[in-house]
């Protein structure tokens, strides 16, 4: 047996409760502390960072201690976001959707694809 050192070279202790890890970063847990600063968290389908000291349930998104890093779409539920055509919007309903899709606007769309979250392609037509 040998005599306690105080745990972590920089006397922080870090709380980890296993959870879910998406995109590389461990799940956010309300119930933690997160004592130290840029501490990476998943959260929503986001990526957030700790900017200080965060006490628990102090939410990502929903307190300045967390920044914005990055979207994050490896969760069920999380989709794909479809961006503006540089000649039309293109509106996809309902969104999220497992079994449908309604394309709004097709007489003004020449052709389309459509992907799954793993980034395969589930359809694809060229509309005349």
């Amino acid at each position: 047996m040998s005599p306690y050192d105080g745990g972590a070279d920089d006397n922080t202790c870090i709380v980890t409760n296993g959870g879910n890890t998406f995109c590389d970063v461990s799940e956010y847990d309300a119930t933690n502390f997160y004592s130290i600063a840029n501490t990476q968290v998943y959260y929503e389908c986001k990526i957030w960072e700790n900017q200080w000291y965060v006490n628990p349930n102090q939410i990502p998104g929903e307190n300045s201690v967390w920044a914005f890093v990055s979207d994050c779409d490896e969760e069920t539920g999380c989709t794909l976001s479809v961006t503006e055509n540089t000649l039309h919007t293109l509106d996809l309903h309902p969104n999220p959707s497992s079994n449908f899709i309604e394309i709004s606007n097709l007489d003004k769309i020449r052709s389309y694809e459509i992907y799954n979250l793993p980034g395969q392609c589930v359809a694809n037509e060229v509309v005349e």
